[in-house]
Parts: C-alpha cells; structure tokens; sequence
C-alpha cells in the first residue's frame, strides 16, 4: 500500500473511534437521564428503567456506537 491510503486508513480508524465513543455516551446519558427513574436513599441509589420505544432506540444507539468504536479499533491496529 502507498502512504497517502494507509494514512487515510489510519485517520478514518481515528473518526470512528471518536464518533463511536461519542454516539455511545449520547446514548448513556439519554437512558441514564430520560429513559427510568432513579429510586432509593442518597447512599444506595438504583436505577429503574422503563422499557419502552425511547429506552430500546438508546440502547441500539449505544450498541451501535460500541461497534462502531470496536471496529475504529481494529482498524487502527490494521
């Protein structure tokens, strides 16, 4: 391979590392935030969900952007 690909390769390894990460703590911080409630006192907190549409499509988000990170990775190692 010439240089010029195997940059391009590296960077786009790079950009599917930080989307990816960014796509999955999006998808976190809507399911953590907007998708349950959080019961329990200050120092034993938990977190119930409600498993809905909205809970589900963060869950694909975050599955999605895990992926994408996982294969940013291997890229990178490529």
């Amino acid at each position: 391979m010439q240089k010029p690909r195997i940059m391009r390769i590296w960077l786009g390894g790079l950009v599917a590392i930080g989307v990816g990460l960014l796509v999955l703590l999006v998808g976190l911080g809507l399911m953590l935030g907007l998708s349950g409630t959080w019961r329990g006192p200050s120092n034993s907190v938990t977190f119930a969900p409600r498993y809905d549409a909205f809970f589900w499509a963060t869950a694909a988000m975050m599955v999605t952007g895990g992926s994408t990170l996982i294969g940013g990775a291997i890229t990178q190692c490529v």
